[in-house]
């Protein structure tokens, strides 16, 4: 599953996959992920850590460092993403994947994405986020806050090395252990930490045992309250309704403790998703419009399509049925170009019998034409543009 949502990732990010075209080959996708490796000039370090472990001994090791520089001399904003802990704590081997890494990268930040000691294959056997008494106590929580927090000292100080990163702009985001962590790491006061953005932030939770239930919720409460008497720079949480981990009641709680300490943070809930935990990776048709207006404040905004033409009144972006043609293929397509991020363009041919579309390319707009007519093999026009049906009869 995993790897499947990977190269899926990997192949909506380049916008190579014509709807109406065959499902691309293992071969193919190996190509794309190096494509995709070489364009964001993907690079891999080992840097050295002492962290503290349950019994309270010091430990000194190393964690990988995967990063991303946008294309361009920079000097970019820096985006420090941390991952969560899930149930096998050696897979994957490396963090290097997900929806809002590439949405950040697009959108002109270099990204930095630990493997935290404890977690893939360096230093495995070391775990300086659990507790003494495992997760469900006031000293597990602040185990993983500190653990986070070394890390993303480190990886500062790294970036600070960087010529084309800008330190004194910097974003922390994270999901689930990751993003309550990053929002603690906030409330230390890192300097050029601008946001945090947090998906599915919290501990503790069994979705197999006790869905929707986590162990002792209460100290998380505590542990927010504690980040928002510090926590001065805004933040953004998203959390589904149907976490499996949380469920809906807790996250709302725990933001009310975060803002009555103090802290600065929009709550956004998301709708059901089919794993309601996992926001970050299968909801992007539903934060991508919250995270970009958040981001918007600060001077960052979304790619947009060159050269698009205006915005006409033929339909609404969602009305699927208005689709010319309208045939239940075509609206499926349409469906998944709905889900995918900006620059985009859906074209279909002028008898309404093929269409295209291509999304997060630089010239999507030619791309999808291109790809429309060598199907259709007849001139086809941008029916949407970006977030905005650009269509006329």
């Amino acid at each position: 599953m995993v790897r499947a949502l990977l190269w899926a990732s990997i192949l909506l990010a380049f916008g190579v996959r014509p709807v109406a075209a065959e499902p691309p080959t293992l071969r193919r996708e190996i190509m794309q992920a190096h494509e995709f490796s070489k364009r964001w000039s993907e690079a891999l370090v080992s840097l050295p850590i002492t962290v503290t472990t349950a019994d309270g001994s010091t430990r000194a090791t190393e964690f990988q460092l995967t990063y991303f520089r946008p294309e361009g001399d920079g000097p970019f904003p820096l985006a420090i993403y941390q991952h969560g802990r899930g149930t096998d704590l050696s897979t994957p081997s490396r963090f290097r994947s997900n929806q809002l890494i590439f949405f950040l990268l697009r959108r002109g930040f270099a990204v930095m994405v630990p493997t935290r000691v404890g977690f893939g294959g360096l230093g495995a056997q070391i775990d300086p986020e659990r507790g003494r008494n495992g997760r469900c106590d006031d000293a597990g929580v602040r185990r993983q806050i500190s653990a986070v927090a070394a890390h993303t000292q480190v990886i500062l100080d790294f970036a600070r090395t960087l010529a084309w990163v800008d330190r004194s702009r910097v974003l922390l985001a994270g999901a689930s252990v990751g993003g309550y962590t990053s929002v603690a790491a906030a409330a230390s006061k890192i300097d050029g930490v601008f946001a945090v953005l947090n998906f599915s932030g919290g501990t503790g939770g069994n979705p197999k045992k006790s869905p929707g239930k986590p162990c002792n919720p209460e100290r998380m409460g505590r542990a927010m309250a504690e980040a928002g008497q510090g926590a001065k720079v805004p933040g953004l949480w998203l959390y589904a309704e149907n976490d499996t981990y949380w469920g809906a009641v807790h996250p709302r709680n725990w933001h009310k403790a975060f803002t009555a300490a103090g802290g600065i943070a929009q709550f956004v809930p998301l709708p059901p998703l089919e794993d309601g935990h996992n926001a970050i990776g299968l909801g992007l048709q539903h934060w991508r419009r919250p995270v970009d207006q958040f981001l918007m404040r600060f001077g960052i905004s979304p790619p947009m399509t060159p050269h698009a033409p205006a915005a006409g009144n033929f339909a609404a972006l969602g009305e699927v049925k208005r689709l010319p043609g309208g045939s239940a293929k075509m609206q499926t397509a349409y469906r998944l170009f709905l889900d995918q991020d900006l620059p985009r363009v859906f074209a279909i041919g002028v008898s309404g019998r093929a269409w295209a579309w291509r999304a997060a390319v630089k010239d999507p707009l030619k791309d999808a034409l291109k790809g429309c007519e060598d199907i259709a093999k007849e001139p086809c026009k941008p029916y949407a543009v970006d977030d905005h049906v650009v269509w006329s009869p």
